[in-house]
Parts: structure tokens; C-alpha cells; sequence
């Protein structure tokens, strides 16, 4: 039986195998694969697995995609970037080197639509924050661009960026730190969990 690997692996792997230490060339390209293998995976055009082996045979949501990582195994993701006509072969890393981190983990990010529910009473934040006077600032705070076309997937934000921010001295304090990390713990646990050390409260 082969082995399996979560599908965000693919493109970290071959950035590092192919020496992209130029952080813009390694995070467009890391991008870009992510982005074009995760829409190929919500639409069912490429076979994979959840962890334990069961096969994924069906368009999925990605409500369903952050809930159970898809896996693939290397055939199938080599056949994949050839039908990409990317010229790289995947060769999974053993494991992860110091510092690596998976390309995208959905189920620690945020739409702007769930941001906005959770910060949005306390801070004033809206849909015209994200297009607007406060845009570049949340865009450092953005993991997943995107994606349009007929298949579109929303934005994703990384909540501890975003509260980091909004809790900032440049905000004005609008909302507290108690406030912040109580809405963080409630609303977004496994992104809690990772930075409880930090809590101030």
C-alpha cells in the first residue's frame, strides 16, 4: 500500500528540494501550486484519500476540506503536475526540517465573513475593511489569496494575525487584550491552543 501525505505538502517540498530560498520566488511559487491543486481537489479532478485510507470520490466543500485533509500519495501528485506541466518531481521530505511549516491549514484560518462575526461588534470591522482603508494591513494577515472563476473559493486569514492587530497600540486599543484572546479562545480553539502561552489575561 503506498504511503499517504497531506495534499498541502506537495508544494513546500518541492520549493525546498529545488532551493528557492528567495522568500518571494519560494511563497508565489508555494502559492500558486497550493491554489491550483486545491481547487482541483474541491472539484473531484484528482483522486485522493482521507488519512485512513478512504477514498475521497466526490466534489467537496472546503468546510469539508479543513474538517478531513485530503492525502495523496506521490504517483498521483506527480501525475498531477504533469497535467499542470509543472517540470518537478515530488520527492516527499521524511520529514519536516526546522522552521517548515504545511503550506496552508485551513482549520486554523478565517474568511473575512468570519472575522467579521467575531470581531465585528467590538471593533466596527466590516466587508469594506477588506477592500478599503484598512485593506493592506489585513492582507499581511492573509494565508489563501483566493480563488475566482466558476469554482470560487473566499480569502483566508490567519485569526492571530488579525487579533495581534486589532489589539495593537496603533488601533487605539479599541478592543482589549482581555477582550481579544476571550473571542479567540471562543470562536477559533486550534488557532488558541497553538498561542495560549502568549494569553495576557
Amino acid at each position: 500500500m503506498e504511503s499517504l501525505y497531506p495534499w498541502y505538502q506537495v508544494a513546500w517540498d518541492i520549493s525546498v528540494e529545488e532551493g528557492m530560498t528567495d522568500f518571494e520566488t519560494c511563497s508565489g511559487f508555494k502559492q500558486q501550486v497550493a491554489d491550483e491543486l486545491c481547487l482541483d481537489i474541491l472539484s473531484g479532478k484528482i483522486e485522493c484519500w482521507t488519512h485512513d485510507y478512504t477514498p475521497i470520490r466526490k466534489i467537496i466543500t472546503i468546510a469539508e476540506l479543513r474538517l478531513n485533509t485530503p492525502h495523496l500519495t506521490v504517483i498521483v501528485a506527480n501525475d498531477w503536475l504533469k497535467s499542470r506541466n509543472y517540470l518537478y518531481q515530488w520527492s516527499p521530505a521524511l520529514e519536516p526540517k526546522t522552521g517548515q511549516q504545511a503550506v496552508i491549514d485551513f482549520s486554523k484560518l478565517a474568511t473575512a465573513e468570519q472575522l467579521i462575526r467575531v470581531f465585528g461588534t467590538a471593533t466596527g470591522m466590516n466587508k469594506a475593511w477588506f477592500n478599503g482603508n484598512y485593506s493592506k494591513k489585513l492582507d499581511a494577515s492573509r494565508v489563501f489569496k483566493g480563488i475566482g472563476g466558476n469554482s470560487p473559493m473566499p480569502a483566508y486569514y490567519c485569526p492571530m494575525k488579525v487579533l495581534t492587530w486589532l489589539t495593537s497600540e496603533k488601533r487605539g486599543g479599541r478592543l482589549s487584550n482581555k477582550n481579544g484572546w476571550s473571542l479567540l479562545e471562543r470562536h477559533f480553539p486550534k488557532v488558541y491552543e497553538e498561542h495560549a502561552s502568549a494569553d495576557p489575561r
